[in-house]
């Protein structure tokens, strides 16, 4: 009989202090807000590791199991998808809850086991860089009972083939915060952010969860055009809160 692969963990960080989106979840459902969204992340660090199959069965069983009304964990749940704390596009196509955020911290925390079985339609992120190429992966797709082995040697070329001409981690931050000086004026005038060590790794944390340059391109475009920015004179725009995840979740897709 074969081995059964473990798939999720026992226990996973919990951020101290939140942000905006969370907070917003908090502060229009009280404790039952808090109570519910980790309650879903336990259950999905639990047990498939990086995603919830949000059937009507299994938020009856997290509705009995924490005693919420069901319509509350519902109500709760769309505000998060609206908040981007998961995402909408694949709930609505698969009728899970996951996100980039979630999947990065699950590959992290996993990434010395010896083998991890992954659903390829669920992934958000480019895990390859993150798992080495001393895991064996084996890659399921959610229409096709058959797997089929990822080889070392796949896994191998793909992280030779990105290393390729690329500029470093330090250049491409510089390129960022100057992106970031020059697009979003104050007053008409150019700002004058400097490299910090924060951005640094915050930046650096987004491109291994899978974001791309393009992306955070992309949000800084999208949150510029809102109009609660534009009356604040993008004064919370900065390259700190674009290396966020819910940042590049909510204005990068």
């Amino acid at each position: 009989m074969a081995r059964k692969i473990k798939k999720g963990l026992n226990y996973f960080p919990h951020d101290c202090e939140f942000d905006d989106e969370l907070n917003y979840i908090i502060s229009k459902h009280k404790s039952e807000g808090y109570h519910v969204f980790f309650s879903l992340l336990e259950k999905i660090y639990f047990n498939e590791g990086y995603f919830m199959n949000a059937s009507e069965k299994n938020i009856f069983l997290l509705s009995s199991k924490i005693n919420v009304n069901i319509n509350s964990i519902n109500d709760i749940i769309n505000d998060c998808l609206c908040e981007h704390l998961f995402d909408k596009s694949y709930h609505h196509d698969y009728k899970i809850l996951t996100s980039k955020g979630i999947q990065a911290r699950y590959f992290e925390a996993i990434k010395r086991r010896k083998e991890v079985e992954i659903i390829n339609d669920y992934i958000l992120i480019d895990y390859v860089d993150i798992l080495g190429d001393n895991v064996n992966i084996n890659s399921l797709n959610v229409d096709i009972s058959t797997q089929s082995k990822v080889k070392k040697s796949r896994v191998k070329k793909s992280k030779e083939e990105k290393s390729i001409i690329e500029p470093t981690l330090k250049e491409r931050v510089g390129n960022f915060v100057e992106y970031c000086n020059n697009n979003i004026k104050q007053n008409g005038n150019i700002r004058s952010w400097k490299v910090t060590e924060k951005v640094s790794r915050q930046f650096s944390a987004r491109l291994r969860e899978g974001f791309t340059s393009e992306q955070i391109v992309k949000s800084i475009k999208k949150a510029k055009q809102v109009q609660a920015h534009k009356d604040n004179n993008y004064q919370y725009l900065t390259p700190e809160f674009f290396t966020r995840t819910e940042t590049l979740d909510k204005y990068g897709c």
